[in-house]
């Protein structure tokens, strides 16, 4: 089984938004988390059996429920913000609205509702082509 991208930024030293949270939420009390993440090997990679290890104490935590409760909030942010947006200016961004259900679709893995996701993209991608034909033929 090969490593390569499977908690890579362990590998890397990087603390991401997970572990940051798991530090914070075990507190200084807990050293377990910090001895794993020290033992890098001459290669400065982690072994398959230490990134499990930081993988379940972050889970156990619940640092990636968190994270992903986080995302969540923010990518409701962005609609709102652009919801917004396009009420004060009262002009549809047909491009923002994609990047956002590409998101939204990323974010969703998941769900069940792949179908109705992809016709919203269809939906947003069409309503910015009619918009740019419009514009044009003006």
């Amino acid at each position: 089984m090969s490593q390569r991208g499977f908690c890579q930024d362990l590998d890397e030293g990087k603390l991401s938004f997970p572990v940051i949270h798991a530090f914070r939420t075990l507190g200084n009390d807990d050293v377990v988390l910090t001895d794993l993440l020290h033992m890098r090997d001459r290669k400065n990679c982690l072994s398959l059996n230490a990134k499990q290890l930081i993988l379940s104490q972050i889970e156990e935590c619940g640092s990636l429920d968190y994270t992903q409760s986080f995302l969540d909030g923010l990518l409701l942010d962005l609609v709102t913000w652009l919801r917004k947006f396009e009420s004060e200016t009262d002009q549809k961004n047909w491009i923002l609205q994609s990047l956002l259900l590409q998101l939204e679709i990323k974010m969703d893995v998941k769900s069940t509702k792949k179908d109705s996701t992809f016709a919203n993209v269809l939906r947003v991608w069409g309503g910015y082509r009619e918009a740019a034909w419009r514009s044009e033929l003006n």
